[in-house]
Parts: structure tokens; C-alpha cells; sequence
């Protein structure tokens, strides 16, 4: 304890901003920070992927829009959609016709 006091006085103590170390050696056993811990992470909600077929002068004008926003064409087009579909319930017996009527499509495997 008196080795830690004399290094306040000396100002040879460095604290890092990681809360559980001091100087270069780990207070703790385990490697992540106070602040990691206890950060809540959020999960980010699965996305499926979607192929969607546009005219070009439609694709062009996401292009202009994607450039001088900064985002991307998919971000835009999720972000109208998202807009478009707030206050859409989802209606399940539609989901199942709907995937029940295109489980065939997709990739198709070509023998040779």
C-alpha cells in the first residue's frame, strides 16, 4: 500500500482509460473494460435478402440520391419502405400463402 501512496506522490502512477487497469497490469482476470460489461448491446433484427428488378432510369435517380446523401441504395430503399409499412399489420395467414406460393422459386440448380 505504501508503494501505491509513494507513486501518487510521485506522480509515476498512470491511470488508462480501460476502468479496471492501472498503469500497464489488469486489476481484473478477465479482458474487457468496466464500461464493456456493462454497456448494454442491442441486438440488430435478422434481415432476409430481397432481389428487386428496377428500370434504370429509376436505379439511376437512387444513384443520384445514394451520392448526395452518402447513404447507400439499400439503405434508402429500407429506410421508404419502413416509412411505407409503420402502421401495417402483419397478417400471418398471408405470410404462409406467401412463402407456401414462392418456396420453389430462387435458385435453381443446373446439372450439367
Amino acid at each position: 500500500m505504501s508503494n501505491l501512496l509513494d507513486q501518487l506522490e510521485d506522480e509515476e502512477l498512470e491511470l488508462n482509460k480501460d476502468v479496471n487497469t492501472v498503469g500497464s497490469k489488469p486489476l481484473l482476470r478477465g479482458a474487457k473494460s468496466l464500461a464493456d460489461m456493462i454497456e448494454d448491446k442491442k441486438k440488430k433484427p435478422q434481415k432476409s435478402p430481397v432481389a428487386v428488378y428496377l428500370e434504370e432510369d429509376v436505379l439511376n435517380k437512387l444513384k443520384t440520391l445514394s451520392i448526395s446523401s452518402g447513404l447507400s441504395i439499400a439503405n434508402i430503399l429500407e429506410t421508404a419502405i419502413n416509412e411505407l409499412t409503420l402502421d401495417l399489420p402483419i397478417d400471418e395467414k398471408a405470410v404462409k400463402k406467401y412463402d407456401k406460393n414462392n418456396k420453389s422459386r430462387g435458385r435453381k440448380k443446373t446439372s450439367k
